[in-house]
């Protein structure tokens, strides 16, 4: 194989499983795989690192097609051993947006969180991510649906927490990077500031003075700057590897968010990577686990957490799960607007993958926990089938009627 070639298919595999190449580990694989002159392998690793390393992850997965890879298995471990657990009690949480019920594929996160607060004896909190009224507005059945079916599922929830009730504290923290120097106010437009990013150059209002920054950001907050019009910047490195990285936003202005909890209250509303990363050192999450697509999200917040002296959390990755065979897609925002538009009787009509429809249709708590708990925590990406849980299901069922059983109850 050609070295150019053999580097980028190698860079491609390594950018997808750890959200950003490294030199040295493609290298290594590509010496393997290519023929030419150690220099000239060398040359084209660089130059492959550096290309790949600038793609989004959409691309990076497109042109992953190309090549054949070999399968690489993880340790299938259905419930992992926490790293540190032994040195703290264990803080587990998981993150919904509440923009409609948990479906199939929320059920995970609430089964794995809610089984590691129970093997550790740990706390469970329970957060809503619902700082994101203009793309992912929430839903009251939302906030109701999560601690019914935590409950149903057979976990305790132990605190709720609603990050729009935060505001106040999410402020202060930005106020702090601010004076600190290692936030910013920039004044770009969206796909400017993104040719910026791609570019790895700085856009003309990172160098503004502190107390400029100070007097744009108290205009954001009081709804003295327009939509769209500015955004708060995290200061990472504008040349970093990965362009993901380089300064991202942690605040932008929403206009009569019309939120169902804060109302018009605020303005200046924080981004997933902030308020999630306040919101953990705030309930002292110790551990976090996340999709691996959310690497990049954990690098992000790295830079928060240093900036304020913090310590960050232990981090897990899993890799994606694909669940077919129902009629409806598994998405809350798509099963929201077939709801809305009559082509779903409800959240629980029982062609919708929702935790609801699934209760009504007869499916056990005990049958999705063990069909999410033997699933594991893996960064393999999962294929699994509905017949998979069917047939879980029915084992319990039939062990509950059985003459000579009862049912198992969880307590």
């Amino acid at each position: 194989m050609k070295p150019e070639e053999a580097a980028r298919k190698h860079a491609l595999e390594n950018r997808e499983e750890f959200g950003e190449a490294s030199v040295d580990a493609v290298t290594g694989s590509t010496f393997q795989d290519a023929d030419g002159s150690p220099e000239e392998i060398q040359r084209a690793v660089r130059s492959a690192v550096e290309e790949v390393n600038s793609l989004s992850d959409a691309q990076v997965e497109e042109q992953m097609q190309e090549f054949e890879y070999e399968e690489q298995e993880h340790e299938h471990d259905p419930l992992p051993d926490l790293e540190g657990a032994e040195d703290s009690e264990v803080v587990v949480r998981f993150a919904p947006n509440p923009n409609g019920p948990p479906h199939l594929g929320s059920a995970r996160g609430m089964i794995v969180n809610g089984e590691l607060a129970e093997k550790y004896d740990g706390r469970l909190i329970l957060r809503f991510d619902d700082t994101d009224p203009r793309n992912k507005r929430p839903r009251q059945e939302g906030y109701d649906s999560y601690p019914e079916m935590f409950e149903w599922l057979g976990y305790e929830v132990d605190e709720v927490v609603k990050s729009s009730e935060q505001f106040e504290k999410y402020y202060e923290h930005a106020d702090r990077l601010v004076s600190d120097g290692k936030a910013y106010v920039c004044g770009c437009d969206p796909e400017t500031g993104r040719e910026y990013r791609r570019n790895g150059e700085a856009c003309p209002h990172r160098d503004r003075t502190i107390d400029e920054n100070n007097d744009l950001w108290r205009k954001m907050k009081d709804g003295e700057i327009s939509e769209g019009e500015a955004t708060l910047k995290i200061k990472t490195e504008v040349d970093h590897k990965n362009p993901a990285i380089r300064d991202f936003v942690a605040f932008r202005v929403i206009e009569d968010p019309d939120h169902p909890v804060t109302g018009n209250q605020y303005s200046a509303w924080p981004l997933l990577d902030f308020a999630g990363a306040v919101e953990d050192h705030y309930t002292e999450t110790t551990h976090i686990v996340r999709g691996k697509e959310l690497r990049a999200s954990t690098k992000r917040q790295k830079y928060i957490y240093s900036y304020l002296g913090w310590d960050y959390p232990n981090v897990r990755y899993w890799g994606s799960i694909q669940i077919s065979e129902f009629e409806a897609p598994m998405s809350t925002s798509t099963l929201g607007e077939m709801v809305d538009a009559g082509d779903l009787k409800g959240w629980d009509d029982p062609r919708a993958p929702t935790l609801t429809a699934l209760r009504k249709r007869g499916f056990q708590p005990e049958a999705i926990r063990n069909f999410f708990v033997d699933m594991g925590v893996t960064e393999n990406e999962v294929d699994a089938s509905l017949d998979t849980l069917k047939t879980e299901n029915r084992r319990i069922v039939e062990r509950a009627t059985a003459p000579s059983s009862s049912a198992t109850q969880r307590s």
